[in-house]
């Protein structure tokens, strides 16, 4: 997924957690923690790919375990200190988490979309190698190229339709 449908799920999870919260979910400093953590999974892996550290895109950041870590940390600060102070940690973590869920889904749409693989199991890292991380998809699929999902626009529009929708409205 690209970085507007990262930044789309993360303000959809801030806003949830917002309404949660039975605070009023805008597009304010506050979701800035969820923006940060629904790009942290690329700002840790495409560097690393880049410089040769690590051999593909989706790796440490990725990771199933790099998200416990986050919800790890936050729950930890959450124990320590007051529930405010970790908010900002619940919503890096849930940044992450969409992050995650988002590339997932992308990976089954475009297998279903191409017909090549129905996941990749990058979520395994490093457990499972690269050559591990394809499950194959039905061969009844038949091969297409496209460069955004169509989960991917129906996300950011989503986002885009909640945002207008809380930018239009009065108090009362």
């Amino acid at each position: 997924m690209f970085i507007p449908g990262h930044l789309a799920l993360g303000y959809l999870g801030a806003v949830l957690h917002a309404r949660r919260l039975e605070r009023p979910p805008r597009l304010r400093p506050e979701v800035l923690p969820a923006f940060v953590g629904a790009l942290t999974p690329d700002l840790i892996d495409k560097p690393l790919l880049l410089l040769g550290v690590m051999s593909g895109g989706r790796t440490l950041g990725h990771s199933v375990f790099f998200l416990l870590f986050t919800v790890l940390l936050w729950a930890v600060i959450r124990r320590w200190k007051d529930r405010e102070t970790a908010v900002p940690f619940a919503l890096w973590s849930l940044g992450v988490a969409t992050h995650s869920v988002a590339d997932v889904l992308e990976d089954a749409t475009r297998g279903f979309l191409e017909g090549g693989t129905l996941i990749r199991s990058w979520f395994a890292w490093p457990f499972l190698d690269r050559s591990d991380w394809a499950v194959p998809s039905p061969e009844a699929l038949w091969p297409t190229s496209i460069a955004v999902t169509p989960v991917e626009i129906l996300v950011v529009v989503l986002a885009l339709g909640v945002a207008g929708g809380y930018g239009v409205r009065t108090r009362s």
